[in-house]
């Protein structure tokens, strides 16, 4: 039986170029001082596949990855034997003797994982490491401030764990400056008050939107960049503020299955939102839908790209399908290749766009994009 081609229907291209080029842009703009840069690879490279991305990186120069979960840290440290990998999210006491195993680094927010983690590394004869995190105001994980001392003391005298850095999160820094300098400024008191005691910590606490928002001196020995690695922007106007031309580094393409004129008051779609104006139109039905990812919020009001123009979406974005009236753009044929993430000529459609038209965020975009889509490499 023939293979069927990945791209006979829809598919996301993952373009290395511009991932090296971002990375190049990175390094000039954050390591010139020694900061390191974190590739935050959780949630599968944010949809855009770890397996992808990871090893990229490594040949670009990058040597510390985030990850959310144990699996996401197991799967790839078996891609990349030698890295630092961070687990940046809340694990479990039950997780320490896998965590151990892989050599992952655990962000602590108590000392029942601290222990958890020294115990199972004692058992292998080994020494844990972990970082730290500091409750500066996201309040989802973290220890409290006023505990940070005792607990980084705590943590220090178990045999078995090494603390080897001190964190914090910004719950805001991309809609509200002012509130993300407040909240540094409570991550700065703290560093101020342990003294010689956070002296050989790794420091860390920016971000996306607060490396390209918050000072110099918020970005300590590491940064935590995610939206930034993928050229994705935080908010609109970001990378024009901070003059960094990063660039996107997924497309979203989908085949044209069948282009036809419909007459006026012909429907399209379940629900028959749509209706075909008097005088009728011309319409195309494309192999992209909410089964791969693409938002169902977007019905009756998003685009793609064809032909290098834009084309609306009519009626209800499907499981498997959507329609785009095409009638003002000439020679639509079926097997024509339509953009909904990406560039096409001059005309371009961002993660961003389609975020701020659905009232979410950028990361929710790509994240959500499922793995039915072929994942394809260029550059």
């Amino acid at each position: 039986m023939p293979d069927v081609s990945p791209q006979s229907r829809a598919w996301a291209e993952i373009d290395a170029g511009a991932l090296r080029h971002n990375i190049a842009l990175l390094h000039r703009r954050y390591a010139s001082g020694g900061t390191r840069l974190m590739a935050v690879v959780k949630a599968d490279a944010y949809g855009h596949g770890m397996a992808l991305i990871a090893p990229l990186a490594a040949r670009a120069g990058v040597t510390d990855f985030g990850v959310a979960t144990v699996a996401e840290g197991v799967a790839l440290r078996a891609l990349l034997p030698d890295a630092a990998i961070f687990l940046i999210t809340l694990t479990l006491p039950s997780d320490a003797e896998i965590i151990v195993a892989h050599r992952l680094t655990s962000l602590l927010s108590t000392q029942e994982m601290g222990c958890a983690l020294a115990n199972a590394a004692r058992a292998r004869g080994v020494t844990a490491q972990a970082h730290l995190e500091a409750d500066t105001g996201i309040g989802r994980a973290g220890a409290l401030l006023g505990d940070v001392p005792r607990l980084l003391a705590a943590l220090d005298a178990l045999p078995g764990l090494r603390v080897t850095g001190l964190a914090t999160h910004f719950a805001r820094a991309d809609e509200d400056l002012d509130d993300a300098q407040a909240q540094y400024g409570e991550f700065a008191a703290l560093l101020a008050g342990l003294g010689t005691q956070a002296d050989s910590l790794l420091i860390h606490a920016d971000n996306s939107p607060a490396a390209l928002r918050l000072p110099a001196v918020t970005r300590h020995a590491l940064i935590r960049p995610g939206l930034l690695l993928y050229g994705i922007e935080p908010a609109p106007g970001m990378f024009a503020a901070a003059d960094l031309p990063l660039r996107p580094v997924l497309s979203l393409k989908a085949r044209v299955l069948l282009c036809r004129p419909l007459p006026g008051g012909a429907t399209i779609s379940y629900g028959r939102t749509y209706a075909v104006p008097p005088g009728g139109g011309v319409y195309a039905t494309l192999a992209l839908g909410y089964g791969d990812g693409f938002p169902r919020r977007l019905s009756g009001g998003g685009h793609v790209l064809l032909h290098g123009r834009r084309a609306p979406l009519c009626g209800r974005v499907c499981m498997d399908q959507l329609v785009v009236d095409v009638t003002d753009i000439p020679s639509v044929r079926s097997g024509d290749t339509a953009t909904a993430i990406g560039a096409d000529g001059d005309a371009q459609i961002t993660a961003a766009e389609l975020a701020a038209a659905i009232a979410t965020t950028p990361h929710e975009i790509t994240t959500c994009l499922t793995a039915r889509l072929p994942r394809l490499l260029i550059g």
